[in-house]
């Protein structure tokens, strides 16, 4: 794997402080103090090797328990090396007289600090040291530019929930989902968000409002961790919270605001230096761009922006998920060859490098979706019922295992054996989605069984039943625009071809 070094590597909460940091040094030019606190030695150098990185700062002055210096020789180390870099002050609480002495040193000292330091200078200075500083300095203290704190959060001993990661989102049913849910919603209302950790309780229980198609609820959460972050001075959190409401303005059909929010959210993650984020936001651009049709831009950004930052990350797998999108652009081109070549050459080899069988037989289920369009049924059908459905049941992901028995079911129909494929939607797909809760997938299916119906029976009254009273109303509830548009055709369609 690559280095952390070029992702992200400090706690979200401290987001806040090092953006403000970052705004104070663009705006100051020439000598400039900013304290910077901390609790924890090995986590302020992971910060100073971070800042070294993305703000310049690569001149660091240690002060050494075991070497004894005059205010003199600190001065020209402070003033050494690039003179527009801002310079690094650690190990403080070090000095050889004691804290206190240093303190009336630089007190005494700070015009010609100030003279000869024509640059910013970053001290880092122990949390519980602040108070002796001001008082000890008092006069340099008052020079300060901003006290930024990067001081580890204090352990609490109280009991609190783990978000679980996901568990809860997909492939559970929907008496677990909603047990979740009940104990998220129970949880934050005895104990008001007031903590980073509570931020990830709150994007869990806006997942999983979202998987159940209550848009709204879902948006509203994906607020309330907006404003948490905010208040906790979480500007990393604050926009990966906005990023999951554009989510749901993708699935609403609002694919400008989404837009918007992502272009916004970039901009902070570019910042931050959190490249990661950057490329994740970039490719949640590019779906968008995609529904949209603009493929070519889609394309470069996946292939320019995106795989590029996974690949220096050595992050195998993203990259592979990337490679999988190029392909979905290629398909939806209709450059199927190479679009497989991909599939089978660059992305499944890495997933079963990896050990991971379930995106494994989800990129075999996309090789037979090449395989259906390009009317090879048979092995299309082959590689759903021995690679994939297999997979899916051991994990006891149901589903996507029904998923893909509707895949399968779209084999059959597609090569005349209707009622086969009406048996598997109405036993295997159909009560699996009722199951999960899952509502749209629900209600999809239900319209493919009417289409089945009005294929093999001719029956108008039934289809438009289906299709008027119990797709469109789901339908209309996800507020998804263009799906709306779809449903309300076929609807008026039926209507015509029965008179």
């Amino acid at each position: 794997m690559g280095s952390a070094d070029n992702s992200w590597p400090l706690l979200s909460e401290h987001s806040g402080a090092f953006l403000r940091l970052r705004r104070v040094l663009s705006q100051k030019d020439g000598f400039c103090l900013c304290f910077l606190t901390f609790s924890d030695s090995a986590y302020r150098d992971k910060a100073a090797a971070y800042f070294a990185k993305h703000l310049r700062a690569r001149t660091r002055v240690r002060i050494d328990p075991n070497e004894v210096i005059d205010t003199e020789t600190l001065l020209y180390r402070l003033s050494d090396g690039e003179p527009s870099e801002p310079a690094q002050l650690t190990g403080l609480e070090h000095w050889s007289e004691g804290l206190d002495d240093l303190l009336a040193r630089l007190n005494h000292r700070r015009d010609a600090l100030a003279a000869r330091c024509q640059r910013p200078l970053l001290f880092w200075v122990l949390a519980d040291d602040v108070q002796t500083v001001a008082t000890g300095a008092a006069d340099l203290w008052a020079w300060r530019s901003g006290v930024f704190a990067f001081a580890l959060p204090s352990m609490t001993s109280e009991p609190r929930l783990i978000p679980s990661g996901g568990t809860f989102v997909s492939g559970v049913d929907a008496a677990k989902r909603k047990t979740r849910m009940r104990e998220l919603k129970d949880h934050l209302e005895r104990n008001p968000p007031a903590h980073p950790a509570d931020i990830g309780l709150l994007l869990e229980l806006g997942d999983i409002q979202a998987y159940l198609g209550r848009w709204d609820s879902a948006k509203t959460t994906y607020q309330r961790a907006e404003h948490i972050a905010s208040t906790l001075d979480d500007h990393r959190w604050r926009e990966l919270a906005k990023v999951l409401a554009a989510d749901v303005l993708v699935s609403q059909g609002k694919l400008e605001d989404a837009l918007g929010t992502l272009e916004k959210a970039l901009g902070v993650f570019e910042q931050l230096g959190d490249i990661r984020e950057v490329a994740v936001t970039k490719a949640r651009i590019a779906d968008i761009l995609q529904t949209r049709g603009e493929l070519d831009e889609a394309l470069r950004i996946r292939t320019e922006d995106e795989m590029p930052v996974y690949e220096r990350l050595g992050d195998m797998r993203s990259a592979a998920v990337a490679k999988g999108k190029v392909a979905d652009i290629l398909q939806t081109r209709g450059e199927l060859d190479e679009a497989l070549r991909i599939r089978t050459e660059d992305q499944l080899p890495v997933y079963e490098q990896l050990g991971d069988v379930r995106e494994a037989a989800i990129t075999k289920g996309r090789i037979a979706d090449i395989l259906q369009v390009r009317g090879e049924f048979d092995e299309a059908l082959r590689i759903r019922t021995e690679d994939e459905l297999p997979v899916y049941e051991r994990l006891g992901d149901m589903r996507s295992v029904a998923i893909t028995r509707g895949s399968i079911a779209d084999i059959l129909q597609a090569r005349g054996e209707f009622d086969e494929a009406l048996r598997i939607r109405t036993e295997n797909e159909l009560p699996v989605y009722v199951r999960l809760g899952d509502v749209r997938s629900a209600a999809v299916t239900k319209g493919k069984i009417a289409d089945i119906a009005l294929r093999t029976h001719g029956d108008f009254d039934a289809a438009l039943r289906i299709w008027g009273e119990e797709v469109l109303p789901v339908i209309e509830r996800s507020g998804n625009l263009d799906e709306i548009a779809y449903v309300r055709g076929r609807v008026h369609d039926l209507r015509r071809r029965r008179s």
